[in-house]
């Protein structure tokens, strides 16, 4: 749901944050090649939502799939929401004086970092580090200089995902120069970001839609280290869970499954733990569906073969098979 009208005004309510395509992918087909391509970090944390309620006259919390409450919350995010802490309460002023609008961010964690980079600054905890806002009255992301100036007079800047670079036309290759150089947040320089994501303000890919690309460093590097034309797996299946189920993709769910379990350590022999762990790679890769129909041309798919190969990658990686 994307709001509900009252009184002539578009209230905010949970809205999942668009999708962030691999800047490969047919999706982002174009989005180099503008004026103003903003590149700004890409933290390796979980997705985290802020906005009001006019209704039910609250702030509420989000993730990437769902409203948070304080019994099924996200690694405390919710919690720390209705906090004393600097940020929150600046957040709930701000989205209380702002009904419009929905504040997203990453979540590292509060008290251990929820994702699979855990070299970031300690300090870094216990915040959500802002990316981007969505005004339900225009139905559109705010401009990167638009949002940053109207958060900037509630001093929530120090919490800004940063901008490392505005380029007009740069190449894939500018892009990944730029990730390979963000540490942000993290305490040395030799230390890696997850990455980058590069935004136009207002700008939608060939299909009509929002969109913005990204790079994921580790994906990259398997990528260079085996390219689409090195592959020699039996069927369309096999390429595909090689392509789209990458070992950066794969830490990043193990790290998802231990936050939800609410643990530091993968347990291999907890059934529980694996069960969730197959089962969200699987999913995530169906949600890669529409970009596998268009780079491989609309396949044919026996997707029990597509599961089984998934499963097999999956437990291979954490050291099952």
């Amino acid at each position: 749901m994307d709001g509900r009208v009252r009184e002539g005004r578009m209230m905010a309510s949970y809205r999942s944050y668009t999708h962030v395509e691999r800047l490969e992918k047919p999706e982002c087909e174009g989005l180099l090649q503008n004026d103003e391509v903003y590149i700004s970090a890409k933290i390796d944390g979980t997705n985290a939502a802020v906005w009001y309620d006019s209704e039910t006259k609250e702030v509420c919390g989000g993730s990437r799939t769902r409203k948070l409450t304080l019994e099924k919350d996200n690694a405390s995010f919710y919690l720390w929401l209705r906090s004393g802490q600097e940020e929150a309460v600046a957040l709930r002023k701000f989205v209380t004086a702002n009904p419009e609008c929905i504040v997203y961010g990453e979540w590292l964690g509060c008290v251990k970092f929820v994702g699979n980079i855990k070299t970031y600054n300690q300090d870094a905890l216990r915040h959500m580090y802002i990316f981007d806002v969505f005004d339900t009255l225009e139905m559109h992301y705010l401009h990167e200089k638009v949002w940053r100036e109207k958060l900037s007079y509630y001093n929530l800047d120090k919490w800004f995902v940063p901008i490392l670079a505005c380029l007009n036309h740069p190449s894939y290759e500018d892009v990944v120069k730029i990730a390979e150089n963000n540490n942000f947040l993290l305490d040395f320089a030799e230390n890696k970001g997850e990455g980058v994501v590069c935004k136009v303000p207002g700008w939608k890919n060939k299909y009509g839609n929002t969109c913005y690309g990204k790079i994921v460093l580790n994906e990259y590097r398997e990528h260079k280290k085996n390219p689409k034309t090195q592959i020699k797996k039996e069927g369309i299946e096999a390429d595909i869970v090689e392509y789209f189920v990458t070992d950066s993709e794969l830490a990043k769910t193990k790290a998802k499954v231990c936050t939800i379990c609410e643990t530091d350590t993968f347990n291999i022999k907890s059934g529980k733990m694996i069960g969730m762990y197959l089962n969200i790679t699987f999913n995530d890769l169906l949600q890669e569906m529409n970009a596998i129909c268009k780079k491989w041309k609309n396949p044919i798919i026996d997707f029990s073969v597509l599961k089984n190969e998934t499963f097999n990658k999956a437990r291979h990686y954490i050291g099952l098979i």
